[in-house]
């Protein structure tokens, strides 16, 4: 599976006369198409090429530390999703404010609107040199952040909401010099608070990254994650946590499997010795679900908290399915925790 560039969700010249169709053709198609070309001939012939863009960007986040050499990844799988993310945030006649529980939120942490505004065109304004201007959610609250050059959000536990791009190519082309102007223009004209209103409706229940609290552990689920992606038959996985009497919760993983690898319990074992091996004993799951997929929106975002309730066996409301790119999906992961779920020996 290889990464492809999206489509823009509007023609080129939509947000005309702030962003022009020349910038769009340029941001758009050479520049986010470097980043996933880029991406692609990274990922090629590793345990990564079958892995979705936010599973790369989070294995090599976790990895960076301990391996340097997987920052060229990183930054260019990173900027891939940054750049999708950031199509989203703008909208043709956008800018409208936020509405419903958001609205009242940013009322509530940043006292109104126009505060909030204001806060927001400070922060993307005065960031030193190239990268992003987000609204996230961190641990259930509100908060503005930037990131450096290809920095992003999910690879540090936070939900973003809304990003402006505040690389020169983004805005030199129509402003020049005159990043304020830019980023004016889109605080106050072409923000897509429909969309930042459905990722905040979200938020409590997908972190992109979680914590596992085993015994008196706490593990991160992207560490198991990476480690769970780097075995040679593993395509992609999700881990979340789920009630256990004794443990305090336990570690139930989703695993979709390499095309032309064939599902066994030798396999299910061999992965969970593998984690083992990789982490520790502490780490190996308790269930290995195989799943053919995991369930994501259409920005390619994980919906955790559809397979927490999964995993504990709690779906008589699974909730809202109304965003992801297949909810038949649900039907599936649902029979498969109910037949299929067996101990990781």
């Amino acid at each position: 599976m290889s990464i492809e560039l999206p489509n823009l969700p509007y023609p080129c010249k939509a947000l005309e006369p702030l962003i022009s169709e020349n910038t769009l053709n340029t941001h758009h198609g050479k520049h986010h198409r470097a980043y996933v070309d880029k991406t692609n001939a990274l990922v090629k012939d590793t345990p990564l090429a079958a892995s979705p863009l936010d599973s790369i960007v989070r294995h090599c986040a976790w990895r960076a530390t301990a391996d340097p050499a997987t920052m060229p990844l990183f930054n260019n799988a990173a900027q891939a999703w940054n750049h999708a993310f950031y199509w989203h945030s703008l909208r043709p006649m956008g800018g409208h404010g936020p509405q419903g529980s958001l609205g009242e939120a940013i009322s509530s942490v940043f006292g109104d609107e126009r505060r909030f505004a204001d806060a927001f065109k400070s922060a993307a304004t005065g960031h030193f040199g190239s990268g992003w201007a987000w609204l996230v959610v961190e641990n259930g609250a509100l908060k503005i952040v930037t990131t450096s050059n290809a920095d992003t959000p999910i690879a540090h536990g936070q939900v973003p909401l809304l990003v402006i791009d505040v690389w020169e190519h983004a805005y030199y082309l129509d402003h020049h010099e005159r990043r304020a102007a830019y980023v004016a223009g889109v605080v106050d004209h072409l923000l897509n608070w429909a969309f930042a209103e459905d990722n905040y409706k979200r938020s409590s229940g997908d972190r992109i990254d979680d914590a596992v609290h085993v015994f008196d552990h706490c593990l991160s689920t992207a560490g198991i994650e990476s480690a769970l992606t780097a075995h040679p038959n593993v395509a992609e996985a999700a881990v979340v946590g789920y009630p256990h009497p004794l443990k305090g919760q336990g570690i139930y993983a989703y695993v979709t499997l390499k095309p032309g690898t064939r599902p066994s319990e030798k396999l299910r074992r061999e992965i969970g010795q593998w984690i083992r091996r990789e982490i520790g004993p502490i780490a190996v799951p308790d269930f290995i679900q195989w799943a053919p997929a995991l369930p994501r929106t259409r920005l390619g975002m994980l919906v955790r908290r559809i397979l927490r309730k999964i995993a504990a066996n709690d779906v008589s409301d699974i909730g809202d399915t109304s965003m992801l790119v297949d909810s038949a999906l649900i039907n599936d992961l649902i029979r498969g925790r109910v037949e299929k779920a067996v101990i990781a020996e």
